[in-house]
């Protein structure tokens, strides 16, 4: 007779989590005035009691705080619940931008309980046990440091100009008028190839792991300073934190106490960053200055730690009102896409855009909605996802989670070198999910996988045939 084997944690995971979805569909079909009236007490005790389960469960499971799963699911809840938690505890009278005067309350009630739904299928998604799925035969044996190595350098030949012409454009356009309003990026070809920048930094940081310090160091000065100079924040922002993440993960290696020691010093390295980015984001209201003026005027405040934890959570947990906007909107002005938005996504990985028209711009619906309402709060997959599929995008989180969990096998960091560059080259485009759409982070993705694996691959044969 054949014995069945249970495995205890994922049982207790399962049954945990059941009942917590029982408990969403409670609140979803029996809605009371007192729900909705206070809406944001609501909202915020089943996203406490959703992260408490759900960062228990990557816990037992063994995640680390440096792999994509946990990592992306903490900055789920700081962006689309950091202003509801404020509201909750009567912490944003004198918050900037006030959002949620705009919305009707059981708007914003439905749309709480629609992002938390999504969150557990796609976190249910994401701890699906999967096996390490390959794009391409990486012929594991061959890898070493030297092919890891000049792919770097091929890599950062090609990113490198085009991340600085592309950085020096921004500057110029900002510099212009002082305004954060006023950006502009190179878009095409220049554009995509600065992406790389982040897979070649990753390769020589794998290849030459004694120098992976002082390279970690100068590419995070260089970005804060484009930061400072531009106002832009995002894809350096997500840079920063891929490199970060691959830093943990390499340093966990080392001994316990020197690695226990650098955690309590990036931990305050983290912390004066965030408070960076709030000054900067006043500064991008009331008007750039120059690197020289911001550490003039500035310099001591980025020290300041005071409030950190209300800055963040007011300064990042717009996106919340990106999918209330969608939800109210949809289809009301803008008709179910029913997927349209995805396919029309996928042509944008050639650099095509002059050629197309307006062809793309129907791939963010949300730009097109943030237009309409004059509010502009970004876009998020959520967005995407209810825009097309309307609530039933809910279980499109499950299969989306299934895809990142296969993108972020755990096996990709422990047993290959090329795998661990291409998971956090991934994690850097994926991590924006978060804060934008579907179509924006399609290229960048195929871009930083495929590149990569070209040019180490060109290497490969070549040593072959020596």
């Amino acid at each position: 007779m054949t014995k069945i084997k249970i495995n205890n944690k994922r049982l207790l995971i399962s049954l945990v989590n059941m009942m917590f979805i029982i408990i969403l569909i409670f609140f979803t079909f029996f809605p009371s005035n007192k729900y909705t009236t206070d809406w944001s007490r609501t909202i915020s005790l089943l996203s406490f009691l959703m992260i408490g389960i759900q960062l228990y469960s990557l816990n037992i499971l063994g995640y680390k705080f440096y792999e994509f799963q946990y990592i992306f699911l903490v900055l789920s809840y700081i962006f689309f619940f950091g202003r509801i938690w404020l509201q909750y505890f009567k912490l944003d009278i004198d918050i900037f931008w006030v959002l949620h005067k705009y919305y009707n309350l059981s708007i914003m009630y439905n749309t709480g309980i629609y992002v938390i739904f999504c969150i557990e299928f796609l976190f249910l998604g994401m701890i699906v046990k999967t096996h390490c799925y390959n794009f391409v035969n990486l012929n594991i044996e061959d890898i070493d440091n030297i092919s890891i190595f000049y792919t770097g350098i091929t890599l950062l030949i090609i990113a490198v100009p085009c991340r600085l012409y592309t950085d020096a454009y921004s500057i110029f356009t900002t510099s212009a008028s002082g305004s954060i309003n006023s950006i502009i990026s190179p878009t095409g070809l220049v554009d995509d190839l600065a992406y790389l920048l982040i897979p070649g930094i990753i390769c020589i940081m794998e290849a030459k792991s004694k120098q992976k310090t002082w390279i970690f160091i100068s590419v995070i000065v260089y970005f804060i300073i484009i930061i400072t100079k531009t106002g832009d924040r995002r894809y350096y922002v997500a840079g920063i934190l891929a490199l970060l993440a691959y830093y943990l993960l390499t340093e966990n290696k080392h001994k316990k106490k020197k690695y226990i020691l650098k955690i309590g010093i990036l931990i305050i390295l983290i912390a004066i960053f965030l408070n960076f980015l709030e000054i900067i984001r006043d500064i991008r209201i009331g008007g750039l200055v120059s690197f020289s003026s911001f550490i003039k005027n500035y310099g001591f405040n980025v020290l300041k730690l005071n409030n950190l934890i209300w800055n963040v959570l007011a300064e990042f947990g717009i996106s919340f009102f990106s999918v209330v906007a969608v939800i109210e909107n949809v289809p009301l002005y803008i008709p179910f896409q029913l997927g349209s938005t995805f396919i029309k996504s996928i042509p944008s990985v050639l650099p095509i855009g002059n050629l197309v028209g307006d062809y793309f711009r129907n791939a963010s619906p949300s730009t097109i909605i943030n237009e309409y309402t004059g509010l502009p709060v970004g876009s998020t997959l959520f967005g995407d996802l209810f825009v097309n599929f309307s609530y039933y995008g809910i279980f499109s989180c499950f299969i989306t989670g299934i895809i990142l969990s296969k993108i972020f096998n755990k096996k990709k960091i422990i047993n290959n070198d090329l795998k661990r560059v291409l998971y956090y080259s991934q994690f850097y485009v994926l991590i924006n999910l978060i804060r934008s759409s579907f179509f924006e982070i399609v290229r960048p993705f195929i871009w930083c996988t495929i590149i990569p694996i070209m040019v180490y691959n060109i290497y490969n044969i070549k040593k072959k045939s020596i």
